[in-house]
């Protein structure tokens, strides 16, 4: 609001306006602080978006005419090149060079051909994926029908459940009589008779030393029971026949 001050015998006005709490004085209206304040910054968008209203009426432009439009819309003319052509690179905004220079225009189906073209996409994404899914859907379906449990599947699979269990009692009952399986003692005897042989074969070498140092050396069997701690009992042979089993094969 304006107030008159009068004050030495001068009389003035001022005006009186409130700055966010406070309350300033000033010889000038508020209208003039308001128009003095920097403008805020324009977002590219916002830019991209005056630039292309140049063109709504379907004319063709020179970049000078583009600048000299875009100056007057608040776009610095040095940034306007590059926002022409982001809009050009969007298929935006048409361009074609005519003898020395380029020419720009804009058809006003132009964007709304490129939203349709956008959307027909998107669609038919849409229906692939619709299709894929209901596809997917009707082989479930047809998964769990052919699973149904019937009366006849669901007495056979009682059955395999049994039998399974039945299995491994047996298989527990088998373990009891490992010891008595004929394979098992077929091997042990195949094991006895190569130990027995293997036996006999050393026992008949170390008596053929024992020979060889009585008659050789004259050492009697004292000594070299003493020697070579070989006593006349350990050459004793086992008759097989002890053992009450077949007669051994020959070991390989």
């Amino acid at each position: 609001m304006a107030m008159t001050l009068q004050c030495y015998g001068v009389r003035e006005e001022r005006w009186i306006f409130g700055i966010g709490t406070k309350f300033v004085a000033s010889d000038f209206p508020p209208w003039r602080f308001v128009a003095a304040m920097p403008p805020k910054g324009v977002s590219m968008d916002e830019k991209r978006r005056r630039i292309l209203d140049i063109f709504k009426d379907a004319q063709v432009y020179s970049m000078k005419e583009i600048e000299k439009i875009g100056s007057k819309k608040g776009i610095s003319g040095m940034q306007i090149p590059d926002i022409v052509k982001s809009l050009c690179d969007d298929n935006l905004i048409d361009t074609d060079k005519i003898g020395s220079g380029n020419f720009y225009w804009s058809l006003p189906s132009k964007e709304g051909q490129k939203k349709r073209s956008r959307l027909e996409s998107l669609q038919s994404k849409v229906d692939n994926t619709l299709s894929k899914l209901n596809s997917e859907k009707k082989r479930k379906t047809e998964l769990a029908a052919a699973r149904e449990a019937t009366t006849s599947r669901t007495k056979l699979l009682e059955e395999h459940k049994k039998l399974k269990e039945n299995e491994e009692q047996l298989k527990e009952e088998l373990k009891k009589y490992a010891d008595k399986d004929p394979a098992v003692l077929k091997k042990l005897e195949n094991d006895l008779a190569k130990a027995f042989q293997t036996a006999t074969l050393w026992g008949n070498n170390l008596e053929a030393v024992r020979y060889y140092f009585c008659k050789k050396h004259g050492m009697s069997d004292n000594d070299i029971e003493a020697r070579f701690e070989i006593a006349e009992k350990d050459l004793q042979q086992v008759d097989w026949a002890y053992f009450n089993l077949p007669e051994p094969e020959e070991c390989e």
